[in-house]
């Protein structure tokens, strides 16, 4: 039964959000309020389940101890995934910062991106002669009859989309921690790096390219760079991409947008969007340390932390978005919209505008219901995949 209960709660809820514990109540303690008495409720005693397999020596405790801290959660199963427990990159990185100072061992984020799970990470600490994997292509399934996909963004989300592309569809990321160059970062020379490592897989056309939010303007350039070299893009596709600045609406405008989304989804819109506004801000602060800790570093003459490196990288990543100047492109996109987007758009024609200016082919839209920050969680990821796989087998 509470097997059952618990897969009814993953369909709906992400991974990290799935109680540990469940308690059957006859009925609910009340106070003489007649309100919920949260202090009369029961301890709920953990449950493990067949699935769930625990630390089986010290080196798994320990790491077990580290996730736990780092993600907030409890209980957890050693071929669970960092990145379904809530993980990104910026806990990526605060978690192996604080693996480095427990075990003196620098890893790269890219390998926990290519091993997730407590299990497959002690695996690469108890390797003495590991030494860094830099590939920014991560295979996420590499059998079947079609072309390979090529996800640009967080690798995780592209493992996410497998299911609902079916087991036909080989698919590959593309992860940013796994460039290793030496130049200054921008759009284009990403690009052109990520290209190299395509030709490893598929040396010639037609490609299919996806990239989510930001991370569409490094597939944008890579499109652009194929078609230069003669090289046909079967498939292009932007993830909710929002290229222009929140900050350029009047009031009015970001009122109507903020009163159309609480019409559509409810007033749960308002704790969404204080919920991701906060987050952003977190992230942004960290990424204003790294900034600070790298001119003490540069000062002292002391090497930079792999730690600090990685955040870095994404400051720059952010700084080379900024400087990219997009140029026409001559064949066709697919935008794969979230309905949040949707209704903000029809207040805000800007960047419909922008984008059908800079598309000389066919622009189609496809609505993924609900929000953007949730479009990796069922069942959006879903609706999203099928979304993707209609396209790809046109």
């Amino acid at each position: 039964l509470i097997d059952g209960l618990r897969d009814a709660v993953k369909a709906e809820l992400p991974h990290y959000m799935v109680p540990s514990a469940f308690v059957s109540l006859e009925k609910m303690p009340l106070t003489p309020s007649g309100k919920i008495d949260r202090r009369a409720l029961p301890v709920p005693i953990e449950t493990k389940t067949d699935s769930f397999i625990a630390p089986r020596d010290k080196l798994e405790q320990q790491l077990a101890e580290i996730w736990q801290q780092v993600l907030g959660v409890n209980a957890i199963s050693v071929d669970d995934n960092f990145f379904d427990l809530g993980g990104h990159s910026l806990l990526a990185i605060t978690l192996l910062g604080k693996i480095e100072q427990a075990f003196d061992k620098a890893i790269s984020v890219i390998k926990l991106f290519q091993a997730p799970t407590i299990a497959e990470f002690a695996d690469i600490l108890r390797d003495k002669d590991h030494t860094p994997t830099w590939r920014a292509l991560l295979p996420i399934q590499t059998k079947g009859k079609h072309k390979p996909l090529f996800f640009i963004g967080s690798t995780d989300y592209a493992r996410l989309l497998v299911p609902s592309l079916g087991n036909e569809q080989p698919i590959y990321g593309l992860n940013m921690f796994g460039l290793n160059s030496e130049e200054i970062l921008t759009v284009e020379t990403m690009a052109t790096e990520y290209l190299k490592e395509i030709r490893t897989v598929q040396p010639e056309g037609p490609y299919h390219l996806c990239g989510y939010c930001a991370d569409a303007k490094v597939a944008f350039e890579m499109a652009q760079q194929l078609k230069k070299q003669g090289q046909e893009v079967a498939y292009l596709g932007f993830i909710d991409v929002n290229w222009y600045a929140d900050s350029s609406l009047s009031l009015n405008q970001r009122a109507s947008k903020l009163g159309k989304n609480i019409a559509k989804f409810g007033p749960s819109f308002i704790t969404h969007k204080i919920k991701a506004k906060l987050k952003a801000k977190k992230e942004a602060k960290i990424l204003s340390q790294s900034e600070q800790d790298k001119l003490h570093y540069e000062r002292s003459g002391e090497s930079l932390p792999l730690q600090l490196q990685h955040q870095f990288l994404i400051k720059q990543f952010w700084n080379a978005l900024d400087d990219y100047q997009a140029q026409t492109y001559s064949g066709n996109l697919n935008l794969l919209l979230s309905s949040e987007l949707i209704a903000e758009w029809q207040i805000d024609k800007s960047f419909s505008e922008q984008i059908h200016s800079l598309v000389t082919g066919t622009v189609t839209v496809d609505e993924v219901p609900r929000f953007h920050d949730t479009l990796f969680v069922e069942p959006q990821v879903s609706a999203l995949g099928r979304q993707i796989k209609l396209h790809l087998q046109i």
